[in-house]
């Protein structure tokens, strides 16, 4: 009995991966971000599209972030750190197909908790996470978020700030490479 049951839940499991995996393929294939309503009405918040990160591989980092006229002017004032509240919204793309989406919710001064969802399923559900709080922790001039040079240029500019990381997927890039062109 229990030979019979083993062979019919790994290939039921591997079946089920199978799926999902090409189902993401074929509905979320990347493509340059040409209107941010694409993002307002996946994600259903108000998005500013800041940054991309092209990093080693076919991996691409897309940022946004959740931010009012107000605090965009108050950050361009104080440059060195973000209002609380701020949502930070990070889209990761792997060959071409959409991955998990992370987010990052600032709760305090230097606080800030973390969290994930698959593209299909938005949600902003945050908690503090000791593995994403580590690694941002070397990041501490900038409010202990990467990107934030590349937010007060794009604020500056009014343009899309990307930059060229070379780096693995989940690997941080040199502080440097934030700062941009």
């Amino acid at each position: 009995m229990r030979w019979l049951i083993l062979p019919f839940l790994v290939v039921s499991f591997t079946v089920t991966q199978y799926i999902f995996f090409d189902e993401r393929r074929e509905t979320s294939t990347y493509e340059e971000l040409k209107d941010i309503s694409d993002v307002i009405n996946r994600y259903g918040k108000q998005w500013m599209f800041y940054a991309q990160v092209d990093k080693k591989g076919d991996y691409v980092r897309r940022m946004f972030i959740e931010i009012s006229r107000n605090e965009k002017s108050s950050l361009s004032n104080n440059p060195s750190e973000l209002p609380l509240g701020t949502l930070i919204l990070m889209e990761t793309w792997f060959s071409k197909g959409q991955s998990t989406v992370y987010l990052r919710k600032k709760v305090g001064k230097d606080q800030w908790e973390s969290g994930s969802f698959s593209p299909k399923l938005p949600s902003f559900d945050t908690s503090e996470s000791v593995s994403c709080n580590s690694c941002h922790s070397v990041a501490k001039k900038t409010d202990q978020t990467f990107t934030l040079p590349l937010l007060k240029k794009y604020i500056d500019q009014e343009k899309l700030q990307r930059i060229v990381c070379n780096e693995n997927s989940f690997t941080p890039c040199n502080l440097n490479v934030y700062q941009g062109d």
